[in-house]
């Protein structure tokens, strides 16, 4: 294949001069001992950028701008923290002020209930009632609790009967709506209008 001539040179050819006559050794070249750069080396040789701080003449004032703006930043930061803080000890001082409240109307109604009793008592003192009619009083009393009991129970049975049967029937009513005509034939929900006819 033939060489094309603007291919560039594959080897580079390196010109040594000739060597004279005489063949004398190179001349020395003399070097100071490398020295480490220090700090202070380091911090002579930099150049500060050309910026005064006395001299401003297009007035501008982005120094103050900027510190101006992370202080308030800041501020905003620290109400927010504040707000966020203040909100739980809100909530906090309500819950306690409220079990109190709570605690004291408990203690309010166990007093006047016990104020109710000791009064009780000392109407039935004053009474002198039997123990068997007191025993029977009181039987009656439990028997007619028993029975709103029994009466409340067989209420809510009876409601809850009510809504399993009310929700069924709605879910079946409202699956059978939404069922296509094919799978209603098929469970036999739609007949068929060709076995109608047969």
């Amino acid at each position: 294949m033939p060489a094309d001539p603007l291919d560039p040179p594959k080897f580079k050819h390196k010109c040594l001069p000739k060597p004279s006559a005489s063949a004398s050794p190179p001349v020395p070249i003399m070097h100071s001992p490398p020295c480490p750069v220090t700090v202070k080396d380091q911090q002579d040789w930099k150049i500060p950028p050309c910026i005064s701080n006395w001299i401003n003449p297009k007035e501008h004032k982005a120094r103050e701008a900027v510190a101006i703006r992370s202080k308030l930043q800041k501020e905003i930061l620290m109400k927010k923290k504040e707000r966020k803080e203040r909100e739980p000890r809100a909530l906090a001082q309500k819950a306690r002020s409220e079990r109190t409240a709570s605690a004291a109307a408990a203690l309010d109604t166990s007093d006047m209930m016990r104020i109710h009793y000791e009064h009780a008592s000392v109407y039935e003192k004053e009474d002198h009632l039997p123990k068997e009619t007191m025993e029977e009083q009181r039987m009656l009393r439990e028997k007619v609790r028993e029975e709103r009991r029994r009466e409340r129970e067989r209420e809510r049975r009876l409601e809850d009967e009510d809504a399993a049967i009310g929700k069924t029937k709605k879910s079946k009513i409202a699956r059978d709506r939404d069922r296509d005509i094919s799978e209603k034939v098929a469970l036999c929900i739609v007949a068929m209008p060709c076995l109608l006819y047969i």
